[in-house]
């Protein structure tokens, strides 16, 4: 493009002036219709990406919730399978031998 006025024009804002040049300069012109061709077809657009940012978004937020149950649920099995070993320990520690065998502190045979 050998005219550069059009960008000039379109940097300072000046609406007015750059409708006036577009009259006159074709290769402007030009550049203002895809100009204006590229902006149609970017607010066709915007509602479909709009749509797809509020999916991902509440997918984003099911992943979270789904996690949040998972380790949950994790977290209270865990705890729940700790308490019931550390109860089954407590209660089935205790080894019982018969008064005739000697045993050590340990509660193991022991043997001389």
């Amino acid at each position: 493009m050998s005219c550069n006025r059009f960008e000039e024009l379109f940097v300072k804002e000046c609406q007015k002036e750059l409708l006036e040049h577009i009259m006159h300069c074709q290769e402007c012109r030009y550049e203002y219709e895809k100009m204006q061709k590229t902006e149609k077809v970017l607010k066709e657009a915007k509602p479909y990406f709009q749509r797809q940012k509020i999916k991902m978004n509440h997918l984003k937020a099911v992943i979270c919730v789904s996690m949040l149950l998972i380790l949950s649920v994790y977290s209270l099995q865990n705890n729940f399978l700790n308490r019931n070993s550390n109860d089954y320990l407590a209660t089935h520690s205790s080894v019982t031998v018969d008064s005739d065998i000697p045993v050590d502190e340990y509660g193991l045979v022991d043997i001389d």
